[in-house]
């Protein structure tokens, strides 16, 4: 039953039936607490997700330059050896 008109969805009607001490039914701010804890779900869980992706990026990026330097340092032992 959201639409127009509605206090739950509409903050400009809720704070005017606040001001004229209606209220908000039970249902309603039970309806907007799971809104807002949704949303805060939501949030943290974007914020993990992007802790991971950082540190999964970061771990590939180590691999690339070990394998770098592995191969480097290998390339002047054979050359050395070649000597």
């Amino acid at each position: 039953m959201f639409g127009h008109g509605n206090p739950a969805v509409d903050p400009v009607l809720a704070r005017s039936y606040r001001l004229q001490g209606k209220g908000l039914s039970p249902d309603i701010n039970a309806e907007i607490l799971m809104t807002r804890f949704a949303i805060a779900i939501a949030i943290t869980s974007l914020l993990a997700l992007s802790s991971c992706a950082n540190t999964a990026n970061g771990l590939a990026r180590d691999g690339r330059e070990a394998s770098k330097a592995l191969d480097a340092s290998t390339h002047r032992v054979l050359k050395a050896g070649a000597n």
